[in-house]
């Protein structure tokens, strides 16, 4: 793994032998902050993980036409598993990002896979029982986009008998990834980081002096539950169903990552109701 202590070398030529796969909306789709953080560290990650390590995307047209070399994947389970989606309809592009580093990348079109948003909606409210309405097309986005990356991840299992595998999910955009691969027994490790809880957020916006309110207004639970005030908040604020994603990612995964600071640690504690495994500053190079 990256930093920590050992034998360097056995431990580089260890990470070469498992597959890494970086999960986020934000994957050729510059939005916001998550961008940044990935594409800083890309040169880094892929000096150590070299070619089994993939960044997994949406498929966003007019970011992606100036920022892919479109590319075939060298290796045959990733190929494998691309080309079987292909032959039932979905749109997979494939390639080289063109940052440093040059990451491998696999990016998902939604379009593609349109005719099964029933299909998924339902799914996914089996799983969670989180109800979100066709008019939430954001929400409605990232259901679709994490049955694309777990049907991938499932497909590239299935072929994959000799390496380890891990799936690392950013943010809310990509939890419900995070939380298809658990339920579905896929045989891999998952890590979630969290750069910041929305809830939060937006509460800190509207001046509600959240992070000090926060000890006496936000009690820790033993059960994965909306509490009634951030639920009126979440409401209110647009954010209920994008904090009900953010905290199932985080309750149903391996690790558990914060980033950026302990404010962070400590709204998650509270509010999302999990106490980061592990606190990572922010990776800018």
């Amino acid at each position: 793994m990256l930093g920590g202590s050992g034998n360097d070398k056995e431990r580089k030529m260890d990470d070469k032998e498992r597959y890494t796969f970086e999960v986020s909306w934000e994957v050729c789709n510059k939005v916001g902050g998550i961008n940044t953080v990935i594409r800083s560290k890309a040169a880094v990650t892929v000096a150590e993980l070299g070619d089994n390590y993939y960044l997994l995307g949406p498929h966003i047209e007019e970011k992606m036409r100036t920022e892919v070399e479109i590319v075939e994947p060298s290796d045959y389970n990733v190929w494998a598993a691309v080309r079987s989606m292909r032959d039932r309809g979905i749109r997979v592009v494939t390639g080289r990002w063109l940052i440093a580093g040059n990451p491998w990348v696999i990016l998902f079109d939604l379009g593609s896979a349109w005719a099964r948003r029933n299909e998924w909606m339902t799914d996914f409210w089996n799983v969670s029982h989180i109800s979100i309405p066709d008019s939430d097309k954001e929400s409605v986005d990232c259901v679709m986009f994490g049955e694309l990356v777990t049907w991938f991840l499932g497909e590239f299992n299935s072929r994959n008998t000799s390496r380890r595998t891990v799936a690392h999910f950013h943010e809310w955009q990509a939890g419900v990834g995070c939380v298809l691969a658990r339920t579905r027994g896929l045989d891999l490790g998952t890590i979630f980081t969290t750069h910041a809880t929305l809830l939060g957020r937006y509460l800190c916006a509207g001046s509600s002096d959240f992070y000090n309110n926060m000890p006496y207004r936000y009690t820790r639970v033993p059960k994965l539950t909306c509490q009634v005030q951030e639920e009126n908040r979440g409401l209110r604020t647009g954010t209920f169903l994008r904090s009900c994603g953010l905290r199932l990612g985080e309750h149903d995964l391996h690790v558990q990552c914060g980033q950026l600071n302990f404010g962070i640690s400590r709204t998650t504690d509270r509010v999302i109701e999990v106490r980061p495994g592990c606190m990572i500053t922010y990776n800018l190079n």
